[in-house]
């Protein structure tokens, strides 16, 4: 009579191909049964980290395509959002309302969806932009700091000084805003809008600070008012026409106060966010 063999063997890998599960069992005294399961065991937890894999890599690739769509910016563009910033109540006839494609928004109304709606940077000089933001904002930070050095008051923590004060007050005004736009019940926008909205501030912030330096601190109160004028008008024409369309639920009676109020956030930003204290008279 044959002894009784088990039913479930471990099987060697190809030749050629290092067992690793093999390996493992024979170091650990395993018989077999034992090593194929240990095989099975691991096999379900590589398909699993290879389902995870998978269903993060569309995600993750939705969500760059969404924040590449904020810097697809050409010189033209560059060009007409500076003036359009710094000389946005004196524009003739301008138009604010961003141009639509012919796409339609997501069903599950995923924000990086909300992009495709309209059209690029490139293509619409309405269109917000994260690269004028993060660019003015590195050379907001690097003015400063500098004229922080000529006058001996600079310090390593200048750098982060100025740069959490501008986040801290950016991330208060984009927070505010969506709570606004929730109260008006309307569509909301999303923070990356947001974001590229209220960062248009650190032109005029770079704007008063270096007609300061170079002409003097009377020079950046005068640019301070200007700058701070223009861009509270930009912003506001910018949610009238774009986010809080006077055709929604909410009566006017709650939206144009509210909308001038977020409009005033950005002259008291330029005000307070600025460092003319710093200035030679």
């Amino acid at each position: 009579m044959q002894p009784h063999q088990p039913q479930h063997q471990h099987q060697p890998p190809p030749m050629g191909q290092p067992d690793p599960v093999g390996g493992l069992a024979s170091d650990l005294g395993l018989g077999d049964a034992q090593a194929n399961m240990l095989n099975i065991a691991a096999a379900a937890g590589m398909k699993r980290f290879e389902g995870r894999v998978q269903g993060a890599v569309p995600m993750l690739s939705q969500q760059w395509n969404a924040l590449k769509y904020y810097f697809e910016v050409d010189n033209r563009y560059v060009v007409t959002k500076l003036r359009t910033i710094v000389f946005s109540a004196v524009l003739p006839s301008k138009k604010w309302k961003r141009v639509e494609t012919d796409g339609t928004p997501s069903s599950d109304g995923q924000e990086p969806q909300y992009a495709k709606k309209f059209l690029t940077p490139s293509q619409d000089e309405n269109a917000p932009d994260l690269y004028l933001p993060l660019m003015s904002f590195v050379t907001y930070i690097i003015v400063c700091s500098y004229i922080k050095g000529t006058n001996g008051k600079f310090t390593p923590e200048v750098l982060t000084e100025v740069m959490y004060s501008c986040l801290g007050f950016q991330v208060f005004e984009v927070m505010l805003i969506r709570c606004g736009l929730y109260v008006l019940q309307v569509q909301q926008a999303p923070l990356l809008d947001l974001a590229a909205n209220t960062g248009y501030k650190y032109i005029g912030l770079c704007i008063n600070m270096l007609a300061g330096m170079v002409l003097g601190r009377w020079v950046y109160r005068v640019a301070m008012l200007w700058t701070g004028s223009m861009t509270s008008y930009f912003m506001l024409k910018t949610l009238a026409n774009n986010y809080a369309f006077s055709s929604h639920g909410a009566s006017s009676q709650t939206r144009m106060p509210l909308l001038y109020g977020f409009a005033l956030l950005q002259f008291i930003s330029i005000w307070w966010l600025g460092y003319g204290g710093d200035l030679s008279n």
